[in-house]
């Protein structure tokens, strides 16, 4: 189980490996921590690139303390207010490359993960009208 805590402005992401007998396994190595660390940011990236995807629409992202995404709700016009721990995705359509909304819900570290994750999600999409445009 991956969870994730804070100490001042420090966060610190725990690893606890099961064994099949249930007891706790020793620490986790640098390189299992990064493979973990890694797995979580590739499932963020992909649940946006799955919204991005679609027709024109707006999502309310709402993420954890450790940056994460919990959860994607679908919102209207009128319900684009920042919400503590959550920021919009505005999905233009037409292939276009989705904006983030503003991150003022957002802690520190959950502001740095957005916005790492935006720049990701904009060479993703430049990567692909590239390709589009080869074709």
């Amino acid at each position: 189980s991956v969870t994730c805590f804070r100490k001042g402005r420090v966060y610190f992401l725990t690893v606890k490996k099961m064994s099949a007998n249930g007891t706790q396994s020793p620490a986790l190595s640098d390189e299992e921590l990064r493979v973990a660390a890694q797995a979580l940011y590739d499932k963020n990236l992909s649940m946006l690139v799955e919204k991005a995807k679609l027709k024109r629409s707006m999502w309310r992202v709402v993420m954890d303390d450790a940056g994460v995404i919990v959860r994607l709700n679908k919102c209207r016009h009128g319900k684009l207010k920042p919400e503590k721990d959550s920021f919009i995705l505005i999905v233009t359509g037409d292939k276009k490359m989705p904006r983030f909304g503003s991150l003022a819900g957002l802690s520190g570290y959950q502001v740095r993960v957005a916005k790492v994750l935006e720049k990701d999600l904009t060479k993703l999409f430049d990567a692909n009208q590239v390709a589009y445009c080869l074709t």
